[in-house]
Formats: structure tokens, C-alpha cells, sequence
């Protein structure tokens, strides 16, 4: 995962920012270059891509997980939420001040959660219900790991969301195959758990080139290179359902978003978990 802030990181939070869906205080220098710097690819890769762009693929991607995290605030009494590899997302910020009753944590590495800090401080932007904390997903045990994060910042009694976007492209087959089951365990602690995020099929194989270009652009700039896990919906349900998770849908944009010019490679994860109360 790295110990520096992924380039990628300010790329996107410059494009959220650029779409009206992100505070401006999140904006950075290096995000605007670098969108600046990429323009010209995205302009000479769109048709051949159907009018995609991958500022349209990160905006939607954002769109919709905003929209099932309001949904199961709203619809179904989520009063706590966990953000993972939170990076510059202005979920945690947005989501604490619209619900001021619901628990927002937002984790990542030490180097991102320094900078987010500082970012809102300087903002004035640190509602009380809003927590920046430390996590190394890939660690085990330790005070920075998942089941210590949720155990620690977390209350056992709310039902609860864990949010991750644009993380689980990072990560090959078998890293999944050993997190999944982990979130799993997390969130049978608390009285209702989901957990929301994206994923991107391999069906779709021509618009992920759009993104596989964009992550070389960048040189080596992240750990590991984004990839492909699973063909199509039905092997990714598999292997969700296969690491414990009661029930798993997987909405593609146009259901979420009513557009079907949207991105088709891209699908958004809600997953839930029982927990310790069946309702």
C-alpha cells in the first residue's frame, strides 16, 4: 500500500472537487496538474471509448456510493460509518455535517490521515461527530488494524457501514480473499452491518484499459498496479457471498444514477451482514 500519498489520491480528490461533489479546501496543487497534465489522453481516448472519460468513471463511481451509504442512513438506521482508504474523500466531511446524529470514522494510512487532518483544521471543518483515525488494512493484528480500528473507534451498539472506494482494484484475488472475510467478522459486531464499495469486471475490458493507461501514466507511482479480479457479476457475487456476507447486490450505474451512458465496467457493492441482532 505504500507509506507515501498516492498521486492518484490528489488526481482524484482535485476531480471531486472539480464536479462540486468535494469541498475546495480538498483541492491540491499536484491534483490540478496533474488533471491539467491528462486532459489531452482523456480527449484522444474518449471516442474510441464510447464518450468515457475517467473523470466521468471517478465522479460516478463517487455518485454512487453516496447514494447507498444516504440510503441505508435514511432507509435503513445506519448510525455509524467506516471509511477505509478514505484518502481526500469529502464523504466523511459531507456525511458528518448532513447527519449530525451518525458516527462518521475515516481511516487510512498515517502520511493521508496527517495531511486530511491538517486539510480540515485549516478548513475549520472538524464537526464532532467526524474522526480521523489510523489503519493499515493489511495488517492483521496491531493497534492500527482493522479489527482494532472497529473495535476501539466504533460502537458495537449502532448499526454500522463500512465504506471503501477505489481500494479493492489494488488488490489481487487472494489479499481479497483474506480481507473480505475479516470485514465479515467486523461487522457481526455490531447490530446490522453492510459493506459498500466498487468493483470492476473484466466484461468490460476496453473501458479499464482507461484506467490501466491512466495508472501507468502515473509511472510507479502506487504500490501495486490496479487489476482485474472478476469476470462478471455472477463471480464476483460468488466470492462476496463465499467470504460470509449474508446478502450481496451489485448495482450497475444505471441503476443507481438513471443514466445509461454511465460507466459499464463499474459496479457498486452493497453487501450485508446480520450481525448480533437479526432484524
Amino acid at each position: 500500500m505504500g507509506s507515501r500519498i498516492s498521486p492518484t489520491a490528489h488526481y482524484t480528490g482535485y476531480v471531486w472537487v472539480r464536479n462540486g461533489l468535494s469541498d475546495p479546501a480538498f483541492e491540491t496543487l499536484l491534483g490540478r496538474a496533474m488533471f491539467r497534465a491528462w486532459q489531452p489522453v482523456m480527449a484522444l481516448a474518449r471516442p474510441a471509448l464510447g464518450g468515457m472519460t475517467l473523470e466521468r468513471y471517478l465522479v460516478d463511481r463517487h455518485r454512487m456510493l453516496d447514494r447507498l451509504l444516504e440510503d441505508a442512513i435514511e432507509r435503513d438506521g445506519v448510525t455509524q460509518v467506516l471509511e477505509v482508504a478514505a484518502g481526500l474523500s469529502p464523504r466523511g466531511l459531507t456525511f458528518s455535517e448532513r447527519y449530525p446524529d451518525v458516527v462518521y470514522v475515516e481511516a487510512d494510512l498515517e502520511p493521508m490521515v496527517a495531511r486530511k487532518r491538517s486539510i480540515l483544521d485549516r478548513a475549520g471543518h472538524r464537526a464532532p461527530n467526524h474522526k480521523i483515525v489510523d489503519v493499515d488494512l493489511l495488517a492483521s493484528d496491531g493497534p492500527d488494524s482493522l479489527e482494532a480500528v472497529t473495535s476501539t473507534e466504533l460502537d458495537g451498539e449502532r448499526p454500522t457501514a463500512i465504506v471503501a472506494e477505489g481500494l479493492l482494484s489494488y488488490f489481487d484475488s487472494r489479499t481479497l480473499v483474506e480481507l473480505w472475510p475479516r470485514l465479515v467478522a467486523s461487522l457481526h459486531g455490531f447490530p446490522r452491518g453492510r459493506f459498500l464499495a466498487n468493483l470492476e469486471l473484466g466484461e468490460e475490458a476496453g473501458e479499464w484499459m482507461l484506467v490501466r493507461w491512466f495508472l501507468f501514466g502515473l509511472g510507479r507511482a502506487v504500490a501495486a498496479p490496479a487489476r482485474l479480479c472478476f469476470i462478471d457479476e455472477a463471480q464476483a457475487r460468488s466470492a462476496l457471498k463465499a467470504a460470509g456476507f449474508d446478502q450481496v447486490v451489485l448495482h450497475a450505474p444505471r441503476d443507481l444514477l438513471g443514466d445509461a451512458r454511465g460507466p459499464l465496467m463499474v459496479r457498486a457493492v452493497e453487501a450485508r451482514v446480520a450481525g448480533t441482532a437479526n432484524t
